[in-house]
């Protein structure tokens, strides 16, 4: 599985790529969301893993991009975030986020959420036809 970490904090950057190479998965990490947007640009993603609250591009934000995109049809993205309590994460899942990990994110959680993306069909575009 091709994956990309998205996040801001260079801890929880590192900590989610590496719990997810011990898996044995190709790992791009991306530091923020225009990072996440230029590499979206030139490489396959099956998966993106991101924090919410970033500056300059949030995660809502690169998810309503990448769902405009008919090029990220087949893409899952799963939303991080530390601030969310359980009605935000339920507009999070409204919005298109495939899944919703609260931080601190468990190495066990995030393989679990990720596994499960690997399983569920293609997610469709806000903005296309399903």
């Amino acid at each position: 599985m091709n994956v990309l970490v998205v996040d801001d904090n260079e801890a929880n950057l590192l900590f989610a790529a590496e719990v997810l190479r011990e898996q044995g998965w190709n790992v791009q990490e991306a530091s923020g969301g225009f990072d996440a947007m230029m590499q979206l640009d030139v490489e396959d993603f099956d998966l993106i893993v991101a924090d919410i609250r970033m500056p300059h591009l949030s995660g809502e934000k690169l998810l309503e991009w990448v769902s405009s995109d008919g090029r990220f049809a087949n893409t899952h993205v799963i939303a991080c975030t530390a601030h969310a309590q359980p009605d935000e994460a339920q507009a999070l899942l409204r919005a298109g986020f495939d899944r919703v990990l609260l931080k601190p994110v468990k190495s066990a959680e995030l393989i679990k959420a990720c596994e499960s993306c690997r399983t569920r069909p293609p997610r469709h575009s806000a903005h296309m036809p399903a």
